[in-house]
């Protein structure tokens, strides 16, 4: 399962990008590692990640009091700020009303469906862009032809 959520969606010939991405908690030595760390220090108000940050972060920032989340950051931003008002796609209309999601419910479930909805937003401002700048090249080629004939 991890295999095609994770590591074969970002293989260089998946993403067509030369890049290698780590995955250092999935590191068969560092697991094998972590299993034998007894429980108390890496439980203990992060005990193994503050000594090995000891001269890497600042003294005040790696001896600060743990500070859990209160809630989902997504979901927090959504209620103090609202949506993005930059969901102007036409091609939104296929999936939904993008007028409805300023007057969303806070809940957890619309939420996330608006979020969605944003996500999907921004996958066509991507297709456009691709688009546009495809056709950009198209055009500056056919120009460099027609002033070298």
């Amino acid at each position: 399962m991890w295999q095609s959520l994770v590591f074969e969606t970002l293989e260089p010939s998946y993403t067509r990008v030369p890049l290698e991405v780590r995955h250092p908690f999935v590191d068969v030595r560092m697991l094998r590692f972590l299993l034998r760390v007894p429980n108390v220090p890496w439980c203990r108000d992060k005990y193994l990640v503050r000594q090995a940050l000891r001269g890497v972060v600042p003294e005040i920032v790696r001896r600060r009091k743990k500070a859990p989340l209160s809630g989902n950051p997504d979901h927090e931003r959504v209620r103090r700020f609202g949506f993005p008002d930059s969901l102007i796609n036409p091609a939104l209309a296929t999936y939904g009303d993008a007028g409805k999601l300023s007057s969303a419910q806070s809940g957890a479930a619309s939420v996330e469906t608006g979020l969605r909805f944003v996500a999907l937003n921004h996958w066509f401002e991507g297709i456009q862009q691709d688009r546009l700048s495809q056709r950009r090249s198209d055009t500056q080629e056919i120009a460099e032809t027609v002033v070298v004939a």
